[in-house]
């Protein structure tokens, strides 16, 4: 299965999603995006281990991610593209 995720944090790094900001390192990120409502298990800190990232989908509260069991951090051999074209929504269509 192909999914497309945002990599948040990488390895060595810590993780934590408070009141619906998430937390890298201890400094909440800056996102367009709406508040965390399920932090999942980033509720506690996580601290990514050697080839370990955690990822999340762009639609915050409704994404199958690094939150939740069934995905949890990604290691990085399965880590197999990037993102090269964003054609929606068309106002931010761009090349990266």
């Amino acid at each position: 299965a192909l999914h497309i995720r945002r990599v948040i944090a990488t390895p060595g790094e810590t993780l934590q999603i408070l009141n619906g900001i998430v937390y890298v390192n201890g400094k909440a990120l800056k996102e367009p995006y709406d508040k965390i409502k399920n932090p999942g298990n980033c509720f506690n800190e996580q601290n990514l281990g050697k080839d370990e990232y955690f990822v999340l989908g762009d639609n915050r509260n409704n994404s199958d991610d690094s939150r939740h069991g069934d995905m949890g951090f990604i290691n990085r051999k399965n880590i197999v593209g990037k993102i090269w074209l964003r054609f929606y929504p068309k106002r931010e269509a761009k090349l990266f």
